[in-house]
């Protein structure tokens, strides 16, 4: 492992203003053609508290920009970071952050499953654990967080992995949930996203809540985020490395 390049790769994430990062060691977690790839860059941005306001019903136009410009940023920097990787001689792909309503059966068929999650390569670098919501959870802002991943060949030091959930005796998002799709399990590693949320459920509830409250046909809720106490910690602008 070149111990510089990862310093400067590091520089280089904190210039982008990342919010949390991690390396994750993913030799043949996922399959396809992703199968081959050994490690990859797990980002985070912070949906910031502030656009959470009012959100404990139901979504806001506040929230769902947020969401929207945080993802967009997102697709930004991984493409930023596939590029900064490649000039360095390595292989990069970037996984792009996140896709509409509208592209999810054409994309991902009824299962609703796309063949890389974020949430996974994001456990695998350390950034947090799965909560009952399905949501990756991190120490510092909670489930406020959007995600994407960079593949790549260049040797980095992997986070240990973590492989149970830290929700406790909460339910909070269980209880708030407006499909009522929250099963109350606790994720362990290999536990099923199925297990823990009726994702048809919680989608098509979604759809209607933000075309009620929004105007914007896509499955997106934030309710589960919003109640989190995990989600309440002050918020601030800081980049860091990997861990929660």
């Amino acid at each position: 492992m070149n111990e510089r390049l990862v310093a400067d790769l590091e520089e280089y994430l904190r210039e982008l203003q990342v919010d949390l990062y991690g390396f994750a060691n993913i030799a043949e977690v996922f399959g396809g053609r992703w199968r081959d790839w050994p490690y990859a860059i797990s980002i985070a941005l912070e949906l910031p508290i502030e656009d959470m306001l009012d959100v404990q019903d139901g979504p806001t136009p506040r929230y769902y920009a947020a969401y929207v410009r945080t993802n967009d940023r997102l697709n930004q920097v991984g493409a930023a970071v596939e590029s900064w990787i490649r000039q360095q001689g390595y292989r990069a792909q970037a996984v792009l952050a996140t896709v509409s309503s509208e592209g999810l059966d054409k994309e991902f068929g009824p299962s609703l499953t796309a063949s890389v999650q974020h949430k996974t390569v994001a456990t695998r670098a350390g950034l947090g654990w799965i909560g009952k919501n399905a949501l990756l959870i991190t120490q510092k802002y909670g489930p406020r967080v959007r995600l994407t991943s960079v593949f790549t060949d260049m040797p980095l030091p992997a986070a240990m992995p973590i492989e149970y959930g830290q929700c406790g005796k909460c339910t909070r998002c269980q209880t708030a949930c407006p499909a009522q799709a929250i099963s109350g399990d606790m994720w362990v590693i290999g536990v099923s996203r199925e297990a823990l949320v009726d994702v048809e459920a919680c989608r098509l509830r979604a759809e209607q809540l933000l075309m009620e409250r929004v105007g914007e046909q896509n499955a997106v809720c934030g309710v589960c985020v919003a109640v989190c106490p995990f989600a309440g910690r002050p918020s601030g602008k800081a980049t860091t490395s990997a861990g929660a």
